[in-house]
């Protein structure tokens, strides 16, 4: 079972895919949150405090882990085909705006596309805090004309998950949370991030692909993660629309923490 997460920055995507994979883990599900990586950000039980060589070691991995996947990727073409041939499609629908943008989105959709059809393969949650539909809000992004048309295009590409989660927020809670983000990020960890004013233009491109997602029938299970109270609920109650979805098979208490690099998703 693959569930996707999506929603604007600061959003805490990640924030609830921990808490989600944890409440599943509680319930004895055997679950494979694949996450993605930001040095700023912490685990719940993390200090938010930097060691003086704890910003140069997440930034370098952040930088390298991408190369070496896309290394081993090159050496195993056949293996990757798929992949390569979903890449391509969405780039061809959605070209981004310049060459930079389309090496780094070409490359985390790629090495997405390669983690999501490894977790279809297995018999367990797959947990991805971000993945298809983010990508194609990002290409939305860097598409100088996108329109309804050539992101409905992009949809009919991508693969579905099982279970849809849009998680949403007031723009001025979106704001402050990017803020303090930055706060706990060195000069290097911002340069890999846009800029938070990108939020605004986000908006318009998430109305679009909720509306679109609906008309073709998919469910999209919606949550505001302003309020933690409220969060927490929601946590449970997904986590209770899962586990009931499930077979029997699948109960059996494991962890198994991944990772895809946000460098290649420049919004996220």
């Amino acid at each position: 079972m693959i569930v996707e997460i999506f929603g604007p920055q600061g959003v805490d995507k990640t924030t609830f895919a921990r808490a989600l994979a944890a409440e599943l883990t509680k319930q004895h599900q055997t679950v494979d949150p694949v996450l993605s990586h930001r040095p700023a950000e912490r685990s719940p039980a993390s200090p938010r405090k930097h060691s003086i060589s704890a910003p140069t070691t997440a930034v370098a991995i952040r930088l390298t882990r991408p190369v070496v996947e896309l290394l081993t990727m090159t050496l195993h073409p056949l293996a990757y085909r798929n992949d390569l041939s979903t890449t391509a499609s969405l780039l061809k629908t959605l070209p981004p705006k310049n060459f930079l943008s389309s090496v780094r989105l070409s490359q985390y959709i790629l090495r997405l596309s390669h983690s999501w059809h490894m977790a279809s393969k297995a018999n367990r949650v797959a947990l991805f805090d971000q993945a298809f539909i983010q990508a194609v809000c990002s290409l939305a992004l860097s598409h100088p004309s996108a329109d309804e048309t050539l992101i409905a295009r992009a949809l009919d590409i991508i693969p579905k998950p099982d279970l849809l989660i849009q998680l949403e927020a007031p723009p001025d809670i979106l704001a402050a949370r990017l803020h303090d983000r930055q706060r706990f990020q060195s000069p290097v960890e911002r340069m890999l991030e846009v800029a938070p004013e990108t939020n605004s233009e986000e908006h318009p491109i998430f109305e679009q692909l909720l509306g679109l997602l609906r008309k073709r029938g998919q469910t999209v299970t919606c949550i505001n993660s302003s309020d933690l109270h409220s969060l927490d609920d929601a946590v449970r109650n997904v986590a209770e629309q899962i586990r009931s979805a499930l077979p029997t098979l699948y109960r059996v208490p494991h962890m198994n923490w991944g990772n895809l690099s946000s460098k290649g998703l420049p919004h996220v």
